[in-house]
């Protein structure tokens, strides 16, 4: 966990708090002994449990990207799901599992810091907007893996 997002961000860490996920989606879902109907049909029961799925999936293609990240959270109990420094960049990244991609812990990160940069990743499509001096990129879950092309675009790289 990191409270205070400062370059490197592996100096800020309190590694007292932490996340585990698996390295495996499909592993996970399996271990969680949930049906795989339930994920493909959306089940009401089921919105709950679907975010941690998709930040699992967030974490691991990130990982397999090569970049280490860390999740931000404040005394208020704002949270980010991810923050990188990758490149010497600052990127808050948030995942969303809905339709409803509000997101308003990353709002008061980019309103606090003023990132250069910030990913949402959702179900939507790609979107780009601003958000004060933060250029946020929308990115579709199934393609994050071209995360490091924005953040080359966004740097002029």
């Amino acid at each position: 966990m990191v409270s205070t997002p400062a370059i490197p961000l592996s100096g800020e860490a309190d590694y007292t708090y932490f996340k585990v996920y698996m390295s495996d989606v499909g592993l996970f879902r399996r271990k969680s002994n949930l049906n795989y109907r339930t994920v493909l049909e959306g089940n009401e029961a089921f919105i709950h449990y679907k975010g941690a799925i998709a930040e699992n999936y967030v974490y691991t293609q990130l990982k397999f990207m090569g970049i280490d990240s860390y999740f931000w959270r404040t005394k208020s109990e704002a949270e980010l799901d991810f923050i990188t420094d990758y490149e010497g960049v600052l990127v808050p990244v948030e995942t969303k599992s809905a339709d409803n991609t509000k997101a308003k812990s990353l709002h008061q990160f980019c309103s606090r810091y003023s990132p250069k940069l910030a990913i949402k990743t959702s179900l939507k499509n790609v979107g780009s907007n601003m958000d004060a001096e933060t250029h946020v990129w929308s990115i579709p879950l199934y393609a994050l893996f071209r995360f490091k092309e924005y953040l080359y675009k966004e740097m002029g790289w």
